[in-house]
């Protein structure tokens, strides 16, 4: 007896849906890909007065300015600009971290990652008054590498390096996982 080909078709269809759903349909990949590439800077901080001068004081983390340049750097293009405000909640936080992923604080446009960018960090020495911005971090450049780990049914991302380059040093920083870069006043 001779099947009719769209029962065979069906059955195809119906087979492959039965081993899929077996094998990854009912998975739930966790994959942390998301914080992978992430660099965390940490400003010296101090509400105390009397402490070091190279350290922050309450009034000069009020107002962040971050620019994001294309590699390579031209200086004739307009850089994008993020101004972070500290909240009143955030008022007496000792820890002020500025953190920069493939998607924070600027949104990632197609195709580029963390490691596509300069970057210039500054603050404002009067906050809430207007003022020219005090430069206190240029990451001239972060290098990035990573793999993609699956199993079959998941694949996640996995930085495997992380390096930065900074103020015009031509000495590399290695980043390991957990590591937070320290911003000290100029």
């Amino acid at each position: 007896m001779a099947t009719s080909f769209p029962f065979r078709f069906s059955a195809i269809v119906c087979l492959s849906t039965a081993l899929l759903s077996g094998c990854c349909a009912n998975d739930v990949c966790e994959c942390n890909d998301a914080d992978a590439d992430t660099v965390r800077f940490r400003f010296r901080y101090s509400a105390d007065t009397t402490v070091a001068v190279n350290t922050f004081r309450p009034a000069d983390l009020d107002t962040i300015t971050i620019e994001r340049s294309p590699l390579p750097y031209d200086p004739k293009v307009k850089p994008e600009t993020v101004v972070l405000y500290r909240t009143p909640a955030q008022a007496n936080d000792t820890l002020v971290t500025l953190v920069l992923n493939n998607n924070a604080p600027f949104a990632q446009k197609p195709n580029t990652k963390l490691n596509s960018y300069r970057y210039v960090v500054s603050y404002r020495k009067n906050p809430p008054v207007k003022g020219t911005p005090t430069t206190v971090l240029v990451i001239d450049r972060v290098e990035l590498s990573g793999t993609l780990d699956g199993d079959g049914c998941c694949t996640c991302y996995t930085n495997t390096r992380k390096a930065i380059y900074t103020n015009g040093n031509p000495v590399v920083r290695e980043l390991q996982p957990g590591d937070v870069v320290e911003i000290t006043k100029p």
